[in-house]
């Protein structure tokens, strides 16, 4: 059975079982070209991840190399040999942790299951009609774009402190709490990271974002001063390296939360009747033809600062929201410094294959599916010197 998108994949109907399964490598593409990448689809465009795949041993190793420069001296006498490092590399090494998905799923939490599927028996038996196979394909697609989700989710906020110091206030469903607690248990992610690095008294991840200026999820002034002052606050080598990427066509990112986004968007607003088309990113044509998009489509969360693009984290807002908190955060990088390695692992017992769903035709279950499957990711902030962090959290 041909699944839109996914390429090599086989369904098998035996004595008791519908079968869907993956094999890794198709699941490995899958994993990053549409639950990392389609998930995130400006972040991806802005280059902000830098995704490897290649592990050894359960780890990812990030190279980045630099030039160190004043490499050049008087031309030295009778042949001696005075050499300098012309490069140096700054270098991450990512211990990936185990995910695991499991899912049962059962046939009548679908309305209109006997209309839609086959007569009769047939009506635990997805295989019997073309609705039922579309069905499978749907399944397996938006299981993925799930998984996506809490990938970064957990990319981004695994393991932070907040998790556990909001426990006490929650006061939503008690079962989504625990999901959440076990997603966000699983690796460290990049705030976790910068957090930490805060805590440690580094200057560049300790610009002042005052509680004044804030309500809420709301950033309730121009945020221009603080896109300033973060500016301000980079080292030199951070500098320096953002002036050779503008020349070479590279542009850094400042990744806000919502509130500050909105604010600055506000800005623009009331300073300009519209908009200038000169403040908007527009979705290019080669990453359209990969997802999908409309080919020059303004992207609504990016925005353009003074060579810098404004980038919207929806995913640090939908996870704070969740988790209850209030969270404001400016953080200035170049692409490609947030490292994510990714493994996609077979199912237990299945040789090769990266994603199984069953459905059973057992008469106890009653047409009941099954789903599993398995990957590793660990994250890095593979040069921690080309980051300037502005936060403020409010529970």
């Amino acid at each position: 059975m041909e699944l839109t998108g996914i390429g090599q994949s086989f369904a098998d109907r035996s004595y008791n079982t519908n079968t869907l399964k993956i094999d890794i490598n198709t699941a490995l593409h899958f994993v990053q070209s549409v639950s990392v990448e389609h998930e995130d689809l400006t972040s991806n465009a802005l280059g902000i991840y830098s995704i490897a795949t290649d592990v050894k041993e359960g780890k990812v190793r990030f190279l980045q190399p630099t030039g160190e420069g004043y490499i050049t001296k008087a031309r030295p006498a009778a042949c001696a040999w005075d050499p300098n490092v012309g490069v140096t590399y700054g270098k991450a090494e990512v211990s990936l942790c185990a995910h695991n998905i499991q899912i049962e799923h059962c046939t009548e939490d679908i309305p209109g299951w006997e209309g839609l599927f086959g007569q009769g028996n047939d009506v635990e038996d997805l295989l019997t009609t073309e609705v039922g196979r579309k069905f499978y394909g749907d399944f397996v697609d938006l299981t993925y774009s799930a998984i996506g989700s809490d990938l970064l989710k957990s990319a981004h906020l695994g393991k932070h402190p907040i998790v556990a110091a909001s426990k006490a206030s929650y006061t939503g469903d008690a079962s989504k709490w625990a999901r959440m607690e076990k997603t966000l248990g699983i690796c460290g992610g990049y705030l976790t990271m910068v957090d930490d690095l805060k805590s440690k008294g580094y200057s560049n991840y300790n610009v002042f974002i005052n509680p004044d200026n804030v309500s809420g999820d709301k950033y309730t002034v121009s945020p221009v001063d603080l896109f300033n002052e973060v500016i301000a606050a980079a080292p030199t080598k951070l500098k320096a390296l953002i002036s050779k990427k503008k020349a070479k066509g590279i542009t850094p990112v400042i990744l806000v939360t919502g509130g500050i986004f909105d604010a600055y968007k506000n800005h623009l607003i009331d300073t300009y009747p519209a908009i200038p088309d000169a403040y908007n990113f527009r979705l290019t044509a080669e990453l359209c033809a990969r997802f999908g998009c409309v080919p020059g489509a303004i992207a609504d969360d990016v925005l353009w600062y003074d060579g810098y693009y404004v980038k919207r984290m929806s995913i640090w807002d939908e996870v704070t929201a969740d988790l209850q908190v209030y969270h404001h955060r400016v953080l200035l990088t170049v692409p490609g410094n947030f490292g994510l390695g990714l493994d996609v692992m077979s199912v237990p017992g299945e040789s090769g294959v990266g994603l199984k769903m069953d459905q059973s035709l057992l008469v106890k279950d009653a047409g009941k599916m099954f789903l599993s499957s398995n990957y590793r990711m660990g994250t890095a902030i593979i040069n921690d010197e080309l980051v300037v962090n502005a936060n403020h959290w409010a529970q």
